[in-house]
This record gives structure tokens, C-alpha cells and sequence, in this order.
């Protein structure tokens, strides 16, 4: 209510007169951004464009009855633009590449191959020339194991909750759900025995990165969900978000200390950087992360009883980002 209150203070301040129904698009971060927008209006029933400020068409894409994505470019800095939604066809400015098929997906920046579990076994930079899944393994994989911590069933995660694990089922679908010249997406559909996972792996036409939106129906017991990304790069420390900076941590357990550190909390993002290049695991909810060797893995979700016997159960939704950059974390603008 409070956060809505203040936009329709702002809202009432800015000069949304003209043709067509004005959306106007906010930028809360303090820096010059080009993104996707999502936006619900009374959609025509034929075909629409979105106009820029400027009144270039920018290109856009129906996601639903009444919703749409449409591309926004160089907002300002902590501030707005206004972009119209117009009935009637209207050639856009020069859209980016984006192919997509059951087996692949693929924009300027990334060239991306899945198996027939919806696992990648490439994601290929194409700005930099590189592969970023080393040869013979997979990455985007669903890992699951035994979570029985000997105390504090609900809160701890033990050192050794490796020891037994498995992975859902065979993928029951894999299929193209949306194309367009905006957005892509493949669905793939995976079981357990109690548990349903649905991965929309999603590619942006501007972006240059791979995200998976994920819904999971989740009905285990003293089980611990992660998503595992093995990365074509050697380095023996990884870098965390905290809250206001960064933190590193060793990839190894060579020490007590490392060996403790099995696990670690952090927010937005973890990165594994080598020289010139590296490769960041972005999330929107999770908090839980670990990195050995050259693999990136994202705690999702836990299954404990203890003092809830159904803690967690039901229907979960989050998404988290593959991004493959130059440099480490700061040539990469990872904060950003």
C-alpha cells in the first residue's frame, strides 16, 4: 500500500498526455539502464506497438490477455520514462537475434544447446569467444539430497549432506512455450516421487543472460533441493553479495576453516572469475550458496520437520540467472 501510495504521487506529477495509453517506466537504480519492462493494460485485439519517448517503436511481445513485455531503453538514473502502447502494427527499431527450438536457444551475446533433460551442455559467449560449460558436463542441474542435520532440523545444514543424493526423473516434456521478438522460452517438466518441477529457461533478445524461472510443487521430507552450474574457469576463491559489498570465499577445503565454510549466505548473486574472464549466478530469493572447484551451486529449497512437519510444502516460485562476462565481478558490473 505505501509503496503504491508514493507512485501514484509520482505518477500524478508527470505529464502523460498524448496518443495512445501512456505506461510509464521507473528505474529505482542509480544508473543508466536498458531492460525488459512487463506491463497489463486493456490490450487491443489485433495488433499493438509500443512507442519510445522519442517515438521510435520499440519491440514488444504479448505474454497474455492483457500483458506484454516490450524493451526500454537508457532509463534515467533513479527516474522514469513514458512509453505509449498504440493499436495498429508499426515496424520496430532493428531487433536483436533470438532463436529458440526444443534443443537450443540463441541471441547476439549466447548460443546455448540443451540435452534431452533441459540441462545445458553449452552456453557459449559469443562477445567473448568462449565456453563457459566444460567439455563432457552439464550445467542447470537439479540435485537433490538427504538433509538430516543432527540438531536444528529447521535452521543447520550439515558438512556432510553430500553424502547421499539423487536427481528428479527424466524430463517428461521439453518444449518451446513462447517466441517472439523479445522473449524465448523453453519448458521443461521434471518429477520425484512427491515433488513437480517446471523450468522456464528464458533468453531475452537484449539481455546477456540465460534466466530460468522456476515453479516447483514441493512436497519432500528431510530433503535439500540445489541447482548446480559447473564453469569453465579455475580460481581458487569465489565472490559473494552481502549486503552493501562483497565478500570472497576459498573453493577448496584445504583448511578447518574453508572446510566450515561449506556453505555460504549471501543475496543476489555469487561469481567465479579467472583473470580475463569469469561467471556469475544471479538469483531473486535465495540465500544459500557453495562453490567447489569450478562449480556454482544455489541452495533453492529444504524439506524439514522439525518443529514444522510440513514446512515449506507447496507451491514455490523463483527464478536465478546464468551470466558469463569479461573480467571479474567489477569489469563484469555484477553489482549492477
Amino acid at each position: 500500500q505505501a509503496l503504491q501510495g508514493a507512485v501514484n504521487h509520482v505518477l500524478e506529477q508527470i505529464d502523460t498526455r498524448g496518443a495512445g495509453v501512456p505506461i510509464v517506466v521507473f528505474n529505482p537504480l542509480s544508473w543508466v539502464r536498458s531492460d525488459v519492462a512487463r506491463a497489463q493494460a486493456p490490450l487491443p485485439r489485433g495488433a499493438f506497438h509500443v512507442a519510445a519517448p522519442d517515438g521510435t517503436v520499440v519491440p514488444s511481445q504479448r505474454v497474455g490477455k492483457n500483458e506484454f513485455l516490450f524493451e526500454a531503453y537508457d532509463l534515467p538514473p533513479l527516474g522514469y520514462a513514458v512509453y505509449r502502447l498504440m493499436p495498429g502494427a508499426a515496424a520496430p527499431r532493428e531487433a536483436g537475434l533470438l532463436k529458440v527450438s526444443r534443443k537450443a536457444l540463441e541471441n547476439d551475446c549466447l548460443r546455448v544447446r540443451l540435452d534431452a533433460d533441459g540441462q545445458f551442455t553449452s552456453v557459449y559467449d559469443k562477445v567473448e569467444g568462449r565456453e563457459t560449460v566444460p567439455a563432457g558436463e552439464r550445467a542447470n542441474i537439479l540435485e537433490l539430497f538427504d538433509d538430516r542435520p543432527g540438531a536444528n532440523d529447521a535452521w543447520d545444514i550439515d558438512h556432510n549432506f553430500e553424502a547421499l543424493g539423487w536427481m528428479p526423473g527424466p524430463a517428461e516434456s521439453v518444449e518451446v512455450i513462447e517466441q517472439g521478438p523479445v522473449r524465448a522460452v523453453v519448458r521443461v517438466l521434471r518429477h520425484t516421487e512427491h515433488s513437480t518441477f517446471v523450468q522456464d529457461i528464458t533468453m531475452y533478445a537484449l539481455l546477456p543472460r540465460l534466466e530460468v524461472e522456476m515453479r516447483a510443487d514441493w512436497h519432500e521430507k528431510h530433503a535439500l533441493l540445489k541447482v548446480a552450474f559447473p564453469v569453465d574457469i579455475l580460481s581458487s576463491r569465489a565472490t559473494y553479495h552481502i549486503q552493501y559489498a562483497a565478500i570472497e570465499r576459498s573453493t577448496h577445503s584445504n583448511t578447518e576453516l574453508d572446510f566450515a565454510r561449506f556453505e555460504v549466505p549471501a543475496h543476489h548473486w555469487a561469481d567465479l572469475s579467472e583473470g580475463g574472464y569469469g561467471v556469475s549466478l544471479l538469483n531473486d530469493c535465495k540465500y544459500g550458496y557453495d562453490v567447489k572447484g569450478h562449480t556454482l551451486r544455489l541452495s533453492l529449497l529444504r524439506a524439514p520437520v522439525d518443529p514444522d512437519p510440513h514446512a515449506d510444502e507447496g507451491e514455490h516460485r523463483f527464478a536465478y540467472a546464468l551470466f558469463p562476462h569479461a573480467g571479474d565481478w567489477r569489469n563484469g558490473k555484477i553489482g549492477r
